[in-house]
């Protein structure tokens, strides 16, 4: 019993470890870091995009991508391990076989851990780089076509029912029609492309063919067992690899260029007929066009007679409102001529403007595109109406000013800098008074903003300034009894609208605490009514001992406080 207990141990500590006594340290690194990578090749599998919380909220394309790097990472693993097999640890074993002959054996049992069903298989890593490279195969397939349907569904075109106009069709299908052979020219590129890729793959896998013979007759014709062994597993990952990995991938290949020759046919399918359609339209427009000018000869004599019939209609209404104007014994004068002048340049506006709408018609009836027409008219009015620009522009401000009746004559108004009263207005100028007697005549077209001091009512506004050593309350308190005792005044009652008020502080300045007093009063009062107020002001102040400070200066001399 005691033998048998003996012999476990052996087997069990002793031999694994005499099992990797025998292992150089280069074979033993290149075994620990094949090892690693495994490891971190699982550990890789742990942290997949699936299983990351709010992975399923994700919009569709960035789960693909998400899943692309992911299995681009897991790629890169599987590539490296690979490697360090082919590349670096079978032929260390071979080396090793043939340095020292009696570690066949043990070489060739730990070889056997790199076949069949060993979890450090070259066979499964074969397999597993086969599926992982299929599956970012098929990802990146399917970003494309997610970017594809995307990009068709944000310009979405019914090349089959087209709207408006004959010549309209027309240009909408040679649009399209230049679209499309575009797409042929895109589609025929990439499918010389894909042709391509399916040579160079079928190249590959004929190397690939040539290589597996080539391993296998190595394998058949060398003398040593282990490397005989290395080139029999080589032989069949080639296979695997082909088989798995290859030929599926040249049959994915093969699918894309017969879609593509499916959808180039469609394309070329579909330029044939926009070009029977195009042709088709033609004709049409032949025919509309012997229409139109049988339409149009009908459609201009209406016109003209409705514009006529129009102006007549409306020249009789203006006209018995000019009579009334006249009887009319309590219109002033000027109003009068404000109306003459109106009436007048309203009947022309209305005639341009109804044969302009005339002309419009006609245009939109025959299906013209008149959008040329106004360029062009435009840029004949430009020319004419250049050398005159200067009256033009005085006349249509003038006309613009007597309709809106922003300012009439005897008011006080502020215009490009001069204040003054108004004693004339006409369609080209305005006629302004200053106080000082100065008349200053203003072209209308000039004019660039317009201030009526005297517009319906009118305000006074007071910056009153008092001592800091005065108390705020009180001089508030009193400014508002001036204002009740002046608005209790007869002969300023008449002109007050409302009675004066104290707003309040309006700023703390550097002699004096400033306070805002209003008054509104009915137009052209507001300067009278505020010289009273100051006036007023100055009296109660002076009364209730309020100061209205003044600039003054303190002179401190220094010389004395250095002497004493």
């Amino acid at each position: 019993m005691k033998k048998v207990i003996i012999a476990l141990l052996l087997l069990i500590f002793i031999i694994p470890v005499y099992a990797q006594e025998w292992m150089p340290e280069n074979i033993k690194s290149l075994d620990t870091q094949f090892t690693n990578l495994m490891e971190q090749y699982k550990a890789l599998n742990d942290f997949s995009p699936d299983r990351i919380p709010g992975f399923d909220e994700l919009p569709k394309i960035n789960k693909l991508v998400e899943k692309l790097n992911f299995n681009k990472r897991k790629f890169e693993l599987l590539i490296k391990e690979y490697n360090i097999l082919e590349d670096k640890l079978f032929p260390a074993f071979i080396t090793l076989s043939k340095q020292k002959p009696e570690l066949s054996s043990a070489i060739f049992k730990k070889l056997v851990e790199f076949k069949g069903k060993s979890p450090k298989s070259i066979y499964s890593l074969q397999k597993e780089i086969n599926n992982v490279g299929l599956y970012i195969d098929r990802i990146e397939r399917e970003i494309e076509r997610f970017q594809q349907i995307k990009k068709g569904n944000s310009s979405v075109k019914d090349k089959r029912k087209v709207n408006g106009s004959i010549s309209a069709k027309i240009e909408y299908l040679k649009s399209l029609l230049k679209e499309d052979i575009n797409n042929i020219n895109l589609e025929k590129d990439k499918l010389k492309t894909l042709e391509e890729k399916a040579k160079q793959k079928e190249s590959k896998i004929e190397e690939k063919r040539k290589e597996i013979l080539q391993l296998k007759e190595k394998a058949r014709k060398s003398n040593n067992s282990i490397e005989a062994l290395v080139y029999r597993i080589l032989a069949r990952v080639r296979s695997i690899r082909i088989e798995g990995f290859e030929i599926p991938k040249l049959n994915t290949i093969r699918a894309s260029i017969y879609l593509s020759q499916s959808k180039l046919n469609s394309l070329n399918a579909q330029v044939s007929e926009i070009q029977k359609q195009i042709t088709l339209l033609k004709k049409q427009s032949i025919k509309q066009i012997k229409k139109m000018i049988l339409k149009g000869v009908f459609v201009i004599i209406i016109a003209i007679i409705a514009v006529i019939l129009i102006t007549k209609l409306i020249k009789q209404l203006g006209s018995k409102f000019i009579k009334h104007v006249e009887k009319n014994k309590r219109l002033k004068e000027e109003r009068k001529k404000r109306y003459y002048t109106l009436f007048n340049i309203s009947m022309t506006l209305i005639r341009i403007t109804l044969w302009t709408l005339a002309v419009l018609w006609v245009l939109g009836e025959l299906n013209i595109d008149y959008a040329p027409f106004l360029v062009a008219a435009g840029g004949i009015s430009l020319a004419v109406g250049f050398g005159a620009q200067s009256l033009v522009k005085d006349i249509v401000s003038g006309f613009f000013i007597l309709m809106e009746e922003q300012l009439a004559i005897g008011d006080v108004v502020e215009i490009n800098g001069k204040t003054g009263t108004v004693e004339r207005i006409s369609l080209r100028t305005i006629t302004v008074r200053s106080f000082d007697g100065s008349v200053h005549i203003i072209p209308n077209g000039s004019i660039s903003s317009v201030t009526n001091l005297t517009y319906k009512w009118a305000r006074t506004v007071l910056k009153i300034g008092a001592s800091y050593d005065d108390d705020p309350d009180k001089v508030i308190k009193t400014l508002n009894a001036i204002g009740k005792d002046f608005y209790k005044d007869e002969d300023w009652k008449k002109v007050l609208k409302e009675e004066p008020s104290c707003l309040g502080v309006d700023s703390l300045g550097d002699s004096a605490i400033v306070y805002t007093v209003i008054a509104k009063t009915k137009p052209g009062n507001q300067w009278a009514v505020g010289r009273e107020f100051r006036k007023r002001i100055k009296k109660r102040f002076d009364k209730e001992g309020i100061d209205i400070p003044y600039n003054y200066i303190n002179i401190i001399d220094k010389t004395q406080s250095k002497s004493k």
